[in-house]
């Protein structure tokens, strides 16, 4: 319980072997947790009732031929056609499941495995990066797909400098990436995929995800240094802040700043 610290319940029935740990998180919807367990072999997703821990549903991620069966990335609940749909990125394709009872509604087939960048939904299209090796950026049109969508509902896609474990951000009508190594960050036109620009910010390596907040693109490098610009179709940068510690994790915006957990520390940066 929150006021407490009580343990509400456990549940240790859905043991699986990950190749490097746990890297998703559990998404809440309809009050059920959501998990997606993409393990070596027999990935699958389930629900458990958040209020008691018990499974609801368990299925077993559709085969693809994709040789390498894990990955990391935590689902997106989006509502498409009128109807929340949990939209799960794996490797070999990313598929959506009816959070109910977990059936699977559709899918996008693509080369990529160890998925960690999250799905992002925005203009009506769910964009996805296919993750190692050689990483894209797909945006898919899910209105009314049903099944394999794969050559009908792939709006674009592009290679240029993609992110292997970097969310995307979407602001206004652009979408914005980072790729993991050689500090290029990439704006697209986000519904027609066209690339505005791609340029190196002088940071050497990200894993932390941008993020928009107060008007500005905050880009924490892995050398602890945040890359504050300007969104646009023409890059402008406004800022470099040094917390001199080394960061992985995406920072998090609060009322009045943000905070930021790096290798030694926890910060908030504000007023």
């Amino acid at each position: 319980a929150l006021a407490d610290g009580k343990k509400l319940w456990e549940n240790r029935s859905l043991t699986y072997p990950p190749r490097h740990g746990n890297g998703g998180s559990p998404v809440l919807v309809d009050g059920r947790l959501v998990f997606s367990a993409d393990a070596e072999s027999d990935p699958f997703i389930a629900a458990l009732d958040a209020g008691t821990g018990a499974v609801i549903w368990k299925r077993a991620r559709p085969e693809t031929e994709q040789k390498q069966k894990f990955g990391f990335s935590t689902a997106g609940v989006f509502e498409i056609d009128g109807v929340r749909q949990i939209v799960s990125a794996g490797p070999g394709a990313v598929d959506a499941f009816a959070p109910a009872d977990g059936k699977h509604l559709w899918r996008v087939r693509y080369e990529g495995y160890s998925n960690v960048p999250n799905p992002v939904m925005a203009h009506g299209l769910i964009f996805v990066t296919t993750s190692y090796d050689t990483p894209d950026m797909y945006a898919i049109d899910p209105r009314g797909a049903k099944g394999d969508v794969t050559e009908t509902h792939v709006r674009w896609t592009t290679g240029t400098k993609a992110p292997m474990t970097v969310s995307p951000v979407v602001v206004g009508d652009e979408i914005y990436w980072v790729s993991d190594q050689g500090g290029f960050v990439t704006c697209a036109d986000a519904k027609t995929g066209e690339v505005h620009w791609s340029e190196r910010i002088g940071a050497r390596a990200f894993s932390a995800s941008p993020v928009y907040a107060s008007g500005r693109l905050y880009l924490l490098d892995e050398e602890g240094k945040t890359h504050v610009l300007k969104p646009g179709r023409a890059l402008e940068k406004l800022a470099e802040n040094d917390l001199d510690d080394r960061a992985l994790s995406t920072p998090a915006p609060i009322d009045g700043g943000l905070l930021v957990r790096t290798e030694s520390a926890l910060w908030r940066v504000g007023k």
